[in-house]
């Protein structure tokens, strides 16, 4: 019981204590939007792929590095003569991004960032002989951290909404593939 109240008091200790930094910066839900982009595997053989996801912007730390949420989802099949794959990543990442100085009003913000992330991804694989008449599937699926870098810029469009282009390497291990990809995204205000 002793235990569970010291965990619960430190609990609350540390919810004050970033409350208290937060105050001070300007981190909050700030805006939400989609991102698409071109994802180019580091397996061989299995070819590029289309990235689907999203994006949350959760403010800024300080005046130049602010942070965001993301979520990547991609995935790549083929089907040979008897012989079927499907192979995806499901990426979910907090990242900060360092925006350089650039001229007041200008219209593009160059930035450079990084983050971690947890990939959740499977391989699947199935193939039958016919004239053998046998059946083969397998399966893996896994979760792994994962780190990322990135640099790119961002245009504000209006006060409510604002688009990124940007460059991204993922490092992974296992089952897991790394990738290279560009990608593009608006990111609605909420405020």
């Amino acid at each position: 019981m002793k235990s569970r109240s010291a965990l619960i008091g430190m609990i609350i200790l540390c919810l004050f204590m970033t409350s208290a930094l937060f105050a001070a910066s300007d981190i909050g839900l700030k805006g939400v939007g989609p991102q698409l982009g071109y994802v180019s595997p580091s397996i061989g053989g299995l070819g590029g792929a289309i990235g689907l996801g999203g994006v949350v912007d959760l403010g800024m730390i300080t005046p130049q590095i602010g942070l965001q949420g993301d979520v990547l989802y991609w995935s790549k099949s083929n089907d040979y003569v008897g012989y079927k794959w499907s192979y995806s990543q499901l990426y979910i990442s907090a990242i900060a991004k360092y925006y350089f100085e650039h001229k007041k009003g200008a219209s593009l913000m160059p930035y450079a960032g990084g983050g971690l992330g947890l990939c959740i991804g499977t391989w699947k694989e199935e193939w039958e002989v016919s004239w053998y008449g046998s059946h083969y599937n397998d399966s893996q699926s896994a979760t792994n951290l994962v780190f990322q870098f990135l640099g790119g810029v961002k245009h504000p469009f209006s006060p409510k909404m604002y688009g990124f282009a940007e460059a991204r390497y993922s490092s992974n291990s296992g089952i897991f593939a790394s990738y290279w990809g560009i990608f593009a995204g608006l990111v609605f205000s909420l405020k």
